[in-house]
């Protein structure tokens, strides 16, 4: 029997292209026959180049999804109901919504009743169904927690133990050469990426004038591409080895010239993305919200350099503090960078206050995973190395050894099952159940002050604040059963959060209600 599936990326270029793994997983693993992709209009042209998608569904932002996203008097009942009909025709079996806003909770709801990810139940109240779903909203209100790659959120989602070879995300136009054949000549092309969607991911335009001037000076042959404006139009690199086609490149031009280079050097931003999709090496200069683990272009050996976030450790999470600028990352840090992957072996210059990563297969969780190889931000990487494991080994259902943990987040954990137990057991007896129900809270309010002592573990929290609001039992026994296993993983799972170093407190702000909160 043929199924279909239908994935919501109302979201920018490189999250489409990180989403691609995904589709295809939905294919090998989960079985489905056909997988479309619903996108805002403007990114058409990047999803159709997109390896496993059978068709495109667009929506156009201006028309549909802004009124819904802004106090407005004009609904888009009309815009609205021609998607919906056209979902309705498709009978999609599932969606996968991958996007945390109120519209596409919306579209998810409409299109399917078996929607994952953000979606409203059938009283109209806004859940998270899909575990790593749910762990990709709550980190987004914890940025620099994000342990995983997106694409490994995204394939975890459907297929946790697919190989890392097939998570590297593919374009309908065949390869025409793999990494290990690239050969380097004495005159590599280098492709600079100028631009970024936000002001602190940028890398300043005089220190990007200033590497072209080096790797011309080196031999190189450099192409600028990016969106023109006013602060990026780089006039005065008039060497006849600079070709300057800033605002002159389509997805298409892009994915040619990934094609022909010898290497990237970007921001973090979606071309990152097209060329690794390309398996050309990348050097990604990271900065403002988003964070290397989580945004690191996907392949091995890629290098990204990430400024550090001051007191990370120490720091109650708060989006609004969760930048570090790009311009903090010297010039002649990228500069080495690009050396050591164009010859095979330089060493790195380091910039003060950044480490430089690169990609690699994951040794314990599959996956990418970043290994430093210049700089250090020592506690933070072990930190985001334990939590790596606790999640892949919770949310999977691989408990890290058959021993049952005793330490003293599995205690807390266990209690918290103790109580869903008693629960079950008296079902809806009143009197029984009231007393029940006050041991699960306190079990519960115990566990999250804990957690709640360590800033790192305080997205931990905003999982199971969204995990408690998203049960789908339709009585309290079966509610009480999700709970029991949802606390039962995390227990077995304790023992990797163990040996982390106590984190002192600087700040007490935090979300109360992380359901509340647009990721």
């Amino acid at each position: 029997m043929s199924s279909r599936a239908l994935v919501i990326g109302i979201t920018r270029l490189g999250d489409l292209i990180q989403s691609e793994p995904l589709i295809r997983a939905l294919r090998s693993h989960a079985g489905f026959n056909s997988v479309d992709l619903l996108i805002e209009r403007s990114f058409v042209e990047i999803a159709s180049e997109l390896s496993s998608v059978d068709d495109i569904v667009c929506i156009d932002f201006e028309d549909t999804l802004r009124p819904l996203s802004v106090r407005s008097d004009r609904l888009p009942l009309e815009a609205f109901a021609r998607i919906v009909k056209r979902m309705d025709t498709a009978q999609y079996d599932r969606v996968f919504n991958l996007t945390h806003s109120r519209p596409s909770m919306v579209l998810a709801a409409l299109a399917s009743r078996g929607s994952e990810g953000v979606t409203l139940d059938e009283s109209g109240y806004q859940v998270v169904r899909n575990s790593w779903l749910r762990y990709f909203f709550a980190t987004n209100l914890a940025r620099p927690w994000c342990a995983f790659n997106l694409v490994d959120i995204y394939v975890n989602a459907v297929a946790p133990r697919m190989p890392f070879i097939d998570r590297i995300p593919r374009l309908r136009k065949p390869l025409d050469r793999e990494i290990d054949s690239r050969s380097y000549t004495n005159t590599p092309h280098v492709l600079l990426h100028l631009t970024a969607s936000q002001s602190d991911k940028q890398w300043p335009q005089p220190m990007f004038d200033a590497l072209t001037s080096m790797l011309i000076d080196r031999g190189a042959e450099v192409t600028l591409v990016g969106n023109a404006s006013k602060d990026n139009d780089h006039r005065g690199l008039t060497n006849r080895r600079v070709n300057n086609l800033i605002g002159k490149t389509s997805i298409r031009d892009l994915i040619e010239l990934c094609d022909s280079a010898d290497l990237m050097v970007t921001a973090d931003s979606g071309p990152a993305h097209v060329a690794a999709c390309r398996r050309l090496p990348v050097v990604a200069i990271e900065g403002g919200s988003a964070h290397a683990f989580e945004t690191a272009p996907y392949g091995i050996a890629n290098l990204v350099i990430e400024p550090h976030l001051e007191n990370v450790v120490h720091r109650i999470p708060d989006k609004r503090s969760t930048s570090a600028p790009a311009s903090r990352v010297s010039v002649l840090t990228v500069l080495s960078a690009a050396e050591r992957l164009l010859c095979q072996g330089e060493s790195i210059v380091g910039s003060e206050g950044c480490t430089v990563y690169e990609t690699a297969s994951g040794t314990y969780v599959p996956g990418v995973e970043l290994r430093p190889i210049n700089g250090s931000h020592f506690e933070y990487e072990k930190w985001q190395s334990d939590l790596r494991k606790f999640w892949y080994n919770a949310l999977t259902g691989d408990p890290d050894g058959k021993t049952p943990p005793s330490g003293r987040f599995s205690k807390l954990f266990d209690r918290a099952v103790d109580a869903c137990k008693q629960i079950e057991k008296v079902g809806s007896d009143s009197p029984l159940l009231t007393a029940a129900s006050r041991n699960l809270t306190k079990a519960e309010q115990e566990l999250d002050g804990e957690l709640l002592k360590h800033p790192p573990l305080h997205h931990v929290v905003a999982y199971l604040k969204i995990a408690r609001s998203s049960l789908s039992g339709t009585n309290v026994s079966g509610q009480a059963q999700e709970l029991r296993h949802l606390y039962q993983s995390l227990s077995m799972a304790g023992k990797c959060l163990e040996e982390l170093p106590e984190a002192r407190t600087i700040n007490v702000t935090r979300h109360n209600n992380p359901m509340e909160a647009t990721a």
